[in-house]
């Protein structure tokens, strides 16, 4: 009977660093429930913005977090044609509502158009991998650096000129 305790007690004791072991390898970051009432980012990033006429005023191009990681400013494209000119401009994020209509979400500001054009720009410097003041005067700074392109050798073809639809937008 001694035995069998000593057994006993003996598996006991090799049981616990067993379970402790297997505890500690459980993922410790993890939720098992979401919690109630939240919205995926998709429901801001790359969506239209629009005003309380429902005139479209911008579209969300980047959503920035403080330290403890809530998003504290969106980064707005206004203006612009066919992305040619865009300004980023920023507002709190708390200014934007989330809106359903027609059982379809949508995002409002109480805002005009006018309003966000005359705000400061800012670019994203890629190097640094942060948003920073845009220079004054030079609202086309970021449309030109994404938007100009040599034209394909067709476009040149049948244009004597030799300047794509964007090139000429962006240099004029």
């Amino acid at each position: 009977m001694q035995k069998f305790v000593s057994a006993v007690a003996l598996a006991l004791l090799l049981m616990i660093p067993v379970g402790t072991a297997l505890a500690a390898n459980e993922p410790s970051h993890t939720i098992r429930s979401l919690p109630s009432g939240v919205l995926p980012v998709s429901d801001y990033y790359n969506q239209s913005i629009y005003d309380a006429k429902d005139n479209k005023i911008g579209d969300i191009n980047d959503l920035l977090l403080d330290t403890e990681g809530k998003v504290s400013a969106v980064i707005l494209g206004v203006g612009g044609f066919l992305c040619a000119g865009e300004k980023n401009v920023a507002v709190p994020f708390n200014a934007i509502k989330l809106t359903e209509k027609n059982a379809k979400r949508y995002l409002v500001m109480d805002t005009t158009k006018e309003a966000l054009n005359s705000a400061p720009g800012y670019t994203f410097d890629r190097t640094k991998k942060e948003w920073i003041a845009a220079k004054q005067g030079n609202r086309f700074q970021s449309a030109a650096l994404i938007m100009h392109a040599r034209p394909s050798e067709e476009a040149l073809a049948r244009d004597t000129a030799g300047a794509s639809f964007l090139e000429l937008v962006i240099q004029g």
